[in-house]
Parts: C-alpha cells; structure tokens; sequence
C-alpha cells in the first residue's frame, strides 16, 4: 500500500471514499504521461510540508507502538536510535545500534547463569541399558559425577 497517500486521506477523513483507490491508481498514470510537469506546477513547500507530515506521523505511529510492545529499556534504545538517525545520520546509527543490542544482550544473559537445576549421577540417570559392571561403578562414583541441567 502507498502509506503517505492513505495516511494523508486517513488525517483528512477520506478513508470511506473510492475516490482514496482511485487516486492512488490514476496519479502514477497521469505522473507516467504527463512527465514531471504536474509536481513542478506545486509550491515546493507545500511538497514539503506533504513529505514532513507523513514522515512524522508514520514516527509518531511507530514510537507510539514501540511505547505499547516494548520493555522502557528497549524503548529507549529506540529513541536513541532515531536521534542518533536524525542528528549523525544511518551508517553512525546503525553501527551503534549494533553496539548497544549485544550490551543489552550480555547485560540480560548475565542476569542468571542458566542452570536449571543440578543433581549428581547417584540420583539421575539416563535409560541406556548397561552392563552389570558399569551399573556398579555408577553406584559406587556416582556421586562425585555431577549432572547439571541448562535453559
């Protein structure tokens, strides 16, 4: 879907009209016949002021369903991550994004050391069928084979 042409029609309250279809269908044919002089006959403002509304409201619509779906953490990243967008520019904010997603990574994996729980071989095996004489050696060293269960 053309996304700054509904989301324009949807702030206008044209989103229950034909006429939003039938625009966003006959405006590339006409742009494809005609060439270029139709947008060079607009105020290059008001182009511009077309392009920053719909770039803030699909920013708004974004960071407000950030704000819903994400931990505060991770929200701030998001926000960090398009100030950083905005004032340095992508290559900059990607690298530190980048950056930032593993030192939330070893931050959240280092919270808890992943086992689940611990038993020794005394008092957990497994059902492989064994010799008699590997049963014993089990029985009597068990205990110092320690059994640790993982995430």
């Amino acid at each position: 879907p053309n996304y700054p042409v509904t989301a324009t029609a949807h702030s206008l309250g044209a989103t229950r009209s034909l006429h939003l279809p039938a625009a966003c269908a006959l405006l590339p044919l006409l742009l494809l016949a005609s060439g270029l002089r139709p947008v060079t006959a607009l105020p290059a403002v008001a182009l511009a002021a077309i392009v920053a509304h719909n770039g803030l409201d699909l920013l708004a619509d974004t960071l407000s369903d950030a704000w819903v779906r994400l931990p505060p953490t991770h929200f701030s990243l998001v926000l960090l991550h398009v100030a950083t967008t905005a004032s340095v520019g992508m290559a900059p904010a990607v690298l530190l994004g980048v950056l930032l997603t593993a030192a939330l990574f070893v931050l959240e994996y280092s919270a808890h050391s992943g086992v689940l729980q611990t038993a020794t071989s005394s008092l957990e095996r497994s059902n492989v069928a064994r010799p008699a004489e590997d049963a014993r050696l089990l029985d009597a060293v068990g205990a110092s084979a320690l059994v640790v269960h993982l995430f």
